[in-house]
């Protein structure tokens, strides 16, 4: 009968015949992993950047399309700002050259003082008032005037209306029974409009002209003394 010391030494036996049974090797787990190893090495390529460089952080990522889109605003906003100062200044452009031409324009268009009409660039004033010829010469010299000289028939229907069928002094006068008319500008006397039958001959010695109320405002010579409405004239200032 076998003892317990007996059972020990046979299951030692029996452990070691086992292990010496089994290869030397390591395990397939191992060399498995040193061959893929050794393939991802021989992968390698020197020139490529590590895979953790090439990796990019997940917040990146995102931030990135934002600010994109955070620069395209600005730029619109820059555009609209550049679009907004490029109109005002045209505006400011278009304003100044208007300024420009209305002056210009101005100083070419003559402006009569209050109280007298503009025609052909020239003044006139009706007076108000009764005077002699020589008086009514006078007053219009205190006005930087003369007595009205009529110089064609456009003028002549300017004045026949603005008399108002009341006679006027105009600056037509003759010295002398000769009747040797003469402007009081001393311009030779290339248009007339007379009444019919004048002038007429007397013997004063100097005869003036009115504008006839009555006759569509013909011409009509009379004594100087007689005290008559007047018409002055002057050259039109410019307005600037």
């Amino acid at each position: 009968m076998q003892t317990a010391a007996g059972y020990q030494n046979d299951a030692i036996e029996l452990s070691q015949t086992k292990r010496a049974k089994m290869p030397h090797r390591r395990p397939d787990s191992m060399g498995s992993f040193d061959d893929n190893y050794e393939r991802d090495y021989e992968n390698v390529d020197p020139n490529q950047p590590p895979r953790q460089a090439q990796i990019q952080p997940q917040w990146q990522a995102k931030a990135e399309p934002a600010v994109s889109t955070l620069k395209a605003k600005e730029q619109r906003g820059c555009g609209r700002k550049s679009l907004g100062i490029l109109y005002a200044l045209v505006g400011v452009s278009l304003l100044l050259s208007t300024a420009a031409f209305l002056l210009m324009l101005l100083k070419w268009i003559p402006c009569c003082p209050h109280g007298w009409e503009e025609f052909q660039k020239k003044c006139y004033f009706f007076s108000g008032n009764k005077e002699t010829w020589d008086s009514a010469k006078n007053s219009c010299s205190s006005r930087s005037a003369e007595l009205a000289v009529i110089g064609n028939q456009w003028e002549q229907a300017f004045l026949t209306v603005g008399i108002n069928s009341v006679h006027h002094w105009i600056g037509l006068s003759s010295e002398g029974p000769e009747a040797n008319w003469t402007w009081v500008d001393g311009s030779p006397v290339s248009y007339t409009s007379w009444s019919s039958g004048i002038p007429s001959v007397n013997n004063t010695p100097k005869q003036c002209i009115h504008l006839t109320g009555g006759v569509r405002g013909k011409w009509n010579n009379t004594e100087c003394a007689t005290r008559y409405n007047f018409v002055c004239e002057r050259s039109g200032t410019f307005c600037v």
